[in-house]
C-alpha cells in the first residue's frame, strides 16, 4: 500500500493520491471480510478467563474425510484454557478454513453463546449480492478526480 502511495505521489502532498487510497481503502472495507466466528469465540475466551488466548490455547486439529469426493474436512478444537479435556467438533465442510469455522461455532454453541452469523458468499443469504460492473466503468467517487 505505501509502495502504491509513493508511485501516485501521495509523500508530495497530493491530494488526489490520498482521496485514490482513501478509495481504495473503502472498497477493501466493503468486501467480504469472511466469517467472525473465530474471532467470537476468542474474544468470548478472554472474557472468560480474563486472559487473551494464544494460538497455542486455542488448538484446532483439521483432517480431510476418508474417501469424501469432492474432498472435505471436519475440524475440531481444544480450548486449553478454558478445558484442556474437551475436544469441540464441527460439521464436515468444503475446506481447512470452513471447517475451523464450524469447530469454533461448535464450541460456542456448547459453552451457551451463540456464533455470528456468516457473512461468507456461500451463505445462502442471497442478500449481499454484488452487482456485475461494466467493463470500463469508472467507480462514482473516482469520477470527478
Amino acid at each position: 500500500m505505501s509502495q502504491m502511495m509513493q508511485m501516485l505521489g501521495a509523500g508530495n502532498g497530493s491530494g488526489k493520491a490520498q482521496q485514490m487510497m482513501q478509495l481504495l481503502s473503502t472498497m477493501q472495507g466493503g468486501q467480504e471480510q469472511g466469517d467472525t466466528t473465530k474471532d467470537t469465540l476468542n474474544s468470548w475466551l478472554q472474557k472468560t478467563t480474563g486472559n487473551s488466548p494464544t494460538k497455542a490455547e486455542v488448538v484446532y486439529n483439521t483432517m480431510e474425510v476418508p474417501g469424501s469426493k469432492p474432498p472435505s474436512y471436519i475440524s475440531s478444537v481444544v480450548l486449553l484454557t478454558l478445558d484442556p479435556s474437551r475436544t469441540f467438533s464441527g460439521e464436515p465442510s468444503p475446506s481447512k478454513k470452513l471447517a475451523e469455522i464450524s469447530a469454533a461455532a461448535a464450541a460456542l454453541r456448547e459453552n451457551g453463546q451463540e456464533p455470528p452469523t456468516p457473512r461468507t458468499a456461500s451463505s445462502g443469504s442471497g442478500g449481499n449480492k454484488k452487482k456485475k460492473k461494466k467493463k470500463g466503468a469508472v467507480p462514482q467517487a473516482m469520477a470527478g478526480m
